[in-house]
């Protein structure tokens, strides 16, 4: 997901990322999808409208082969980092996410990486 600034423009990019997914072939060929969110705020990563992005998924027959689909949150605020209590971000987002988590493909993960690709 594109890095951006809080509120709107993130919203923004999320929903976006949620209509390009909703134009997929039907049925998708699709085996595997990573999404990269880069952010300083893991709670703005929370209040994402993921129940939403669920829906894109609801409904087999449009993804048959998907077998995985990681969500990668990127963090490089080592502040926000710090006052993060393990598990709250996975608290708030699964139960979001019905249909992913039946069809136990969904993965979350974390890093405080810095990439510099992302300075190019």
């Amino acid at each position: 997901m594109p890095y951006g600034g809080a509120g709107r423009e993130t919203l923004s990019r999320f929903m976006w990322l949620c209509m390009t997914l909703r134009t997929c072939a039907e049925p998708s060929s699709v085996e595997n999808i990573t999404i990269i969110i880069r952010t300083r705020n893991y709670d703005l990563v929370k209040s994402l409208a993921w129940n939403y992005f669920d829906d894109v998924f609801k409904g087999s027959a449009k993804w048959p082969k998907l077998s995985n689909l990681s969500i990668q949150i990127n963090n490089e605020n080592t502040v926000d980092v710090r006052r993060y209590k393990e598990g709250s971000i996975e608290k708030m987002i699964y139960p979001a996410m019905p249909a992913l988590m039946r069809a136990d493909v969904l993965k979350i993960l974390f890093s405080e990486e810095v990439f510099e690709f992302w300075s190019l």
